[in-house]
């Protein structure tokens, strides 16, 4: 059994495909260490990203898996700094790779007003959670680096314009081409991600389109500036299957012609077991695993990760057949375990040290870590308990 890797640090990835506009292609795009969100109500502190870390690599499919509630979404917004009052990033580092390798502008060096970010990193490296979140250098990254193709189509579009008009915002506010060279650009993006008969759709408002089409609309605007890194949030959860399958071949088709990452977020394993490279698993904002797809499928470690993977339908059940389910439910954010977070529900859990413990994430194989104490070596030192959250004010 491999040794803990460094504090905070995922393992080692396998070479990717080369990075998009130069640079090393095994150098992580994006580095998260630590990220912890919380939302601060009257009625306490909800923990809703609690110390994530996580790598993802240029050209790769990073699939996130969990049950509703666990946080998947919250994280990806704060990338973005999109998590909204009262929620804010209370710590950790988001650390982005910028284009060519080259420093971001001076604004990223602590020239923005409202409050600078520090220098960026001769590679180009910069902090995200050190920006100002209205600052001109986020709104530079966010939409023209990283796109995100949110959760619900009907919510990402404005009711009172055109798809086209918002389409081609866009490509004016982050690529400078405008009028009708915009315009036209829009519509040839529209006719790559498939939607028929571009040009009169772009007249659309998203209303008039049907749930397939509003979701090609999104994708098309998420890549009309040609971002490094695609945000995917539970994209095929309010389509048919036929329409899932066919986003799905889109997105794959958008990854190898573009060379763009995706990080693709979901509680559907059937679709992560087609698209991901790698996998993490997340339970109440925390990390359970995380390693390659095939090491998640074949030989998943975590409790929680066999859990979810049992209750996967099999094409050999009868209707008569029960269906493994996990025992319990996630706990009120409000009133989340002491321990490892998913000691309650877990059939392997230890009295005395499940429950007072929070396990750190070990590599059991290259690239394979999972945070649980059934891996700890004999008689190794627990954990020092997580403080308690600091009360409300």
């Amino acid at each position: 059994m491999a040794g803990n890797p460094a504090a905070g640090a995922p393992a080692a990835h396998p070479v990717t495909p080369a990075a998009r506009g130069g640079g090393d292609a095994t150098a992580p795009l994006l580095s998260v260490r630590d990220l912890r969100v919380q939302f601060f109500l009257p009625e306490g502190v909800v923990r809703a990203v609690d110390g994530l870390s996580f790598d993802v690599f240029p050209g790769e499919v990073f699939g996130i898996v969990g049950e509703t509630g666990c946080g998947k979404s919250v994280a990806m917004r704060a990338l973005l700094r999109l998590v909204d009052p009262p929620g804010r990033v209370v710590s950790g580092r988001i650390l982005w790779r910028r284009a060519g390798g080259s420093a971001p502008d001076r604004t990223a060096a602590g020239d923005e007003k409202g409050g600078g970010a520090g220098p960026a990193g001769p590679d180009g490296v910069v902090d995200l959670a050190a920006l100002p979140a209205g600052g001109r250098v986020m709104r530079a990254i966010r939409g023209a680096e990283i796109a995100l193709i949110p959760q619900e189509p009907m919510a990402a579009f404005s009711p009172v314009h055109s798809i086209g008009d918002q389409i081609t915002e866009a490509i004016e506010l982050h690529r400078g081409i405008h009028g009708g060279d915009a315009r036209r650009l829009a519509a040839a993006i529209c006719r790559e991600v498939g939607m028929p008969a571009p040009e009169q759709r772009l007249a659309d408002y998203a209303w008039q389109l049907s749930g397939g089409l509003r979701q090609r609309a999104l994708i098309a605007m998420a890549v009309s500036c040609d971002p490094r890194l695609l945000i995917a949030d539970e994209p095929t959860t309010a389509v048919d299957v036929t329409t899932q399958a066919q986003i799905l071949r889109l997105l794959r088709r958008l990854r190898r012609e573009r060379g763009a990452a995706i990080v693709f977020i979901t509680h559907d394993l059937g679709v992560i077991a087609q698209m991901a490279d790698r996998v993490m698993v997340m339970y109440l904002g925390r990390v359970m695993e995380q390693g390659p797809v095939e090491a998640i499928f074949h030989d998943p470690r975590h409790p929680y990760t066999q859990a979810l993977l049992q209750s996967i339908p099999r094409l050999t059940s009868t209707p008569r057949d029960r269906l493994p389910v996990i025992s319990g439910s996630i706990p009120h954010p409000l009133n989340q375990p002491r321990g490892c977070p998913f000691h309650p529900r877990c059939p392997h859990a230890m009295p005395g040290t499940c429950d007072t413990h929070v396990p750190a994430p070990r590599e059991l194989s290259p690239g394979h870590l999972a945070a649980c104490f059934l891996y700890e070596p004999a008689g190794a030192p627990l954990p020092t308990p997580p403080a308690a959250p600091p009360p409300c004010s």
